[in-house]
């Protein structure tokens, strides 16, 4: 007995073409998804049909860019197939796995943080505005020591995971200075709030 698909939007049919992608799209590629996905979107477009969730996936884009940290220069323009691809060195099935992993986090309301975009604005804020990060910081030498050797950290950086760690050391370190904790989250916005420890 044959399977009766129900496809209503375009989460359904990303969720269809999941299961069997060979069948849709010839293979596990992330390219002939995208173009896929484009032609799904031009239809609905021709005949005028509604799709709310075509208006949610448009934010995908930048969320991808925010996941991976990618450029605001070329990121931005670069749509999130070419993001993911370029994160796995044009590997078409990793990067088509890929994607529907970050589409769960997506659709999760799982929020990316650009890790470098705060620690370039945190690295800003030390060299331009040194003065006034020191007066709310200025007991606490572990956060003066690792702002000083950051721009050695980010001249070494070799991966994505470079930057996550020292995102990771800097909300642990603003876990304990209030001070500090008011210049990241000021940064980082009010999704990541840091809170103190007790």
């Amino acid at each position: 007995m044959i399977e009766k698909i129900s496809i209503n939007n375009l989460y359904d049919l990303l969720n269809e073409i999941r299961k069997r992608p060979n069948m849709y799209l010839g293979s596990k590629s992330l390219t002939s998804l995208r173009q896929f996905v484009e032609g799904y979107t031009l239809r609905n477009q021709i005949e005028g049909t509604e799709d709310a969730s075509e208006k949610e996936f448009a934010k995908f884009d930048e969320f991808v860019r925010d996941y991976y940290c990618c450029s605001y220069m070329t990121g931005s323009s670069a749509g999130w197939c070419n993001n993911i691809l370029a994160t796995h060195y044009g590997r078409e099935e990793d990067a088509f796995d890929d994607f529907f992993k970050l589409l769960d986090l997506f659709r999760e309301g799982y929020t990316a943080v650009n890790t470098k975009k705060v620690i370039y604005h945190l690295l800003h804020k030390w060299i331009i505005d040194k003065a006034g990060i020191l007066s709310p910081i200025s007991n606490d030498g572990q956060i003066i020591q690792f702002l000083d050797g950051l721009p050695l950290r980010l001249m070494n950086v070799e991966s994505t995971w470079d930057f996550e760690n020292m995102l990771y050391d800097i909300r642990e370190l603003a876990k304990m200075n209030q001070g500090f904790a008011n210049i990241v989250n000021e940064i980082i916005g009010n999704d990541y709030k840091i809170e103190l420890e007790d």
